[in-house]
């Protein structure tokens, strides 16, 4: 191994090297001996090409300067720029808060100019990243803000003017007839058609839980329904008048007869129950929507279906709820019923 020289020799500005580190690019490229001779070197100057060979020019790569003093050279150029660039942060940090409007000098405000432009530099990344991450932010909240005005916070509605008023407005074809005498079946008479509506229709749009309409039954039927809500007879009117609709063959049957009775019934509530701001309002249009693909003649399915999917969209339940909403798991799994009950009568 050889013998290390002491730090005196290696500081001493009679230093030489015995070699170029890399030619020159005249040199390199004719194949010929370079001496790295400053600031050309002797084959350069004998041909007269003197101008063109320099000491550390483009053709090099970072580093790999062909003469040891050029190499000194551009470290200490490459040194003083972050020396200067050091100063300058640190002179706006310490003494940039005094006024400047005493100088009256334009070079001043230059000179603020540039260092403020040097440090926005430096923190343009770190700006860049956390902009970028407050817009995506922001996108994601957009789907749980209701920008319709069928929201639960719009209070345009008055008691002359509802939201069922204006939907039955849009989508009714002509008003259902009234009947004096309308009252419901017997309990154990309907029992086959709610099988009926639940082995052939509830398959196909699952919307609504099984044990909230037994619920929505048994309140109906119990004590001539004291403790029941305008939910409950909606709801066990339009299974019984879509069940009836779908079992008829002609439009003078029994069956034909018995659905329209049963609409006309579950239409008095209506008011109460198609609400802008709640699941349950989704849920009666999709009924009222069943009944209008079997029974055409008094309610546009295509509008009521638009209807829904307008509600729906409003209330986010075209996607998963957020993580503070806190619902059960019988509630998500029924907004994405409704959901996929929706997108399938739209489809």
């Amino acid at each position: 191994m050889p013998k290390s020289e002491p730090l005196e020799v290696l500081l001493s500005a009679s230093l030489r090297v015995s070699r170029p580190v890399a030619a020159c690019s005249r040199c390199r490229g004719a194949k010929i001996k370079c001496d790295g001779k400053l600031p050309a070197c002797t084959a350069c100057e004998r041909s007269g090409k003197g101008d063109a060979c320099s000491g550390a020019n483009d053709d090099f790569a970072k580093g790999k300067e062909r003469s040891y003093v050029a190499a000194l050279e551009s470290a200490c150029e490459r040194l003083q720029k972050r020396l200067n660039n050091a100063n300058e942060i640190e002179g706006y940090s310490n003494g940039c808060n005094g006024d400047d409007s005493e100088s009256g000098h334009p070079s001043d405000e230059r000179d603020a100019s540039h260092i403020t432009g040097t440090r926005m530099m430096m923190s343009g990344g770190r700006q860049l990243r956390r902009e970028a991450s407050d817009v995506d932010d922001l996108v994601g909240d957009f789907g749980y803000l209701a920008i319709n005005a069928t929201s639960r916070d719009f209070h345009g509605f008055s008691d002359t003017m509802s939201f069922a008023k204006l939907m039955l407005f849009t989508c009714q074809k002509q008003p259902f007839p009234q009947y004096v005498d309308n009252l419901l079946p017997s309990r154990h008479a309907t029992v086959p058609p709610f099988q009926y509506y639940f082995d052939n229709i509830f398959t196909l749009f699952p919307f609504f839980s099984e044990t909230n309409f037994m619920s929505s039954v048994t309140a109906v039927y119990s004590d001539n329904g004291r403790f029941s809500r305008p939910l409950d007879h909606f709801v066990v009117r339009m299974v019984l008048a879509i069940s009836a609709a779908s079992r008829s063959r002609r439009i003078d049957d029994s069956s034909a007869s018995d659905a329209l009775r049963h609409a006309s019934a579950a239409m008095s509530c209506i008011e109460d129950v198609v609400n802008p701001g709640s699941v349950a309002g989704v849920q009666a249009i999709l009924f009222l929507a069943q009944y209008s693909l079997l029974d055409p003649f008094y309610l546009s399915c295509w509008d009521l279906i638009g209807v829904a999917s307008r509600l729906m969209v409003d209330l986010g339940i075209h996607q998963e709820p957020a993580a503070d909403m806190r619902l059960s798991k019988d509630q998500t799994q029924i907004r994405r019923r409704v959901f996929y009950s929706v997108f399938t009568l739209d489809r």
